[in-house]
């Protein structure tokens, strides 16, 4: 299918029907001269560039770890990889190019490393771990030194993560609850706990503008929260999932929810704390842990049970890579 067949097709699509009907009663020859020329003028290849599929390949895998890895996550700036694992260990990884080298590991849990998060400003790291506790590190440079430890839940903790602001962190635990942290310079103090899944919970997070929270539970479903100060009410439960759901993570736009479960990765739209599928991610050979977006929203980094960590990157589709040959 050429790309002036795809244009054509869009036609069908109501919002991309809209705009293509707006240019051309802005131009009249804007179709004759498609049909003479056989080029599309930029504008409307902006247009149908929103309408592309993207395709994601692997460009790198990371196997330092001894155990189960369960968590990958980029610094804010792109530049460092935490990953958590069940040896008990958080590593950081300098990440250039599609690819990542080790600069340090961390030490202090007493058991496994659930999951590792930087803060907003790149300043911290907050792990959990199934020695029930949160530790928080002080960041930089490629290196961590611990500034304080969380106390509160009754279970192992498997999932903490920073507030956009830094203003809160919260924590997911086996103990089937999510606890709000209010976080100041390296300290932290309890202001909510959130009740409503039936077994245990995952991972959290909250979404890029602060305002929901997203949980993954044994309960094979994920969950969608308002939050305000500190506190927070359910506004939607996804149910799609075949199996136990391990991960859940906002892309960086907010427009999209992916949910780990099973070896496999789902994408769901997201607005108005409500969320639909749109795509299935594969290629794992055991269970998928962890899912996140890098800050462009470019590549997707995975951890899994098989001890591995993928790195997906968004590669242009053939249909892309026609159009870009017109510009």
């Amino acid at each position: 299918m050429d790309i002036f067949t795809i244009a054509e097709n869009l036609k069908h699509d109501k919002k991309a029907k809209k705009q293509l009907q707006f240019l051309f009663t802005l131009d009249n020859q804007l179709v004759n001269n498609i049909k003479k020329t056989k080029e599309l003028p930029d504008v409307l290849i902006n247009i149908i560039f929103q309408y592309i599929p993207k395709e994601w390949k692997v460009t790198a895998t990371l196997e330092e770890h001894t155990d189960w890895v369960l968590s990958a996550q980029f610094s804010p700036d792109g530049q460092y990889i935490l990953t958590a694992s069940l040896d008990s260990t958080v590593r950081i990884w300098r990440f250039n190019a599609d690819q990542a080298t080790l600069t340090t590991t961390l030490v202090g849990h007493t058991d496994w490393v659930r999951s590792a998060q930087f803060s907003p400003d790149g300043n911290y790291i907050v792990t959990a771990s199934s020695d029930n506790t949160v530790k928080i590190w002080r960041f930089n440079a490629g290196q961590a030194t611990l500034t304080t430890t969380l106390v509160g839940h009754t279970d192992w903790v498997r999932s903490a993560q920073f507030s956009p602001d830094g203003c809160y962190i919260v924590t997911a635990s086996l103990d089937k609850t999510v606890k709000i942290w209010h976080f100041n310079t390296g300290q932290a103090t309890e202001t909510a706990t959130l009740e409503g899944h039936t077994e245990s919970v995952r991972s959290v997070q909250f979404s890029p503008d602060g305002r929901y929270i997203v949980t993954a539970s044994e309960d094979a479903t994920a969950k969608i929260w308002r939050f305000n100060a500190g506190q927070a009410t359910l506004t939607a439960t996804l149910e799609e999932h075949t199996d136990l759901v391990l991960s859940a993570q906002f892309s960086p736009d907010g427009r999209y929810i992916m949910t780990a479960f099973d070896k496999k990765v789902k994408i769901w739209r997201f607005n108005a704390g409500q969320a639909t599928e749109t795509a299935t991610l594969v290629g794992y050979t055991d269970l998928i842990s962890s899912a996140q977006f890098s800050p462009n929203g470019e590549y997707i980094v995975t951890a899994s049970s098989d001890k591995t960590v993928k790195i997906w990157g968004l590669t242009p589709s053939e249909v892309e890579r026609q159009l870009k040959t017109l510009l």
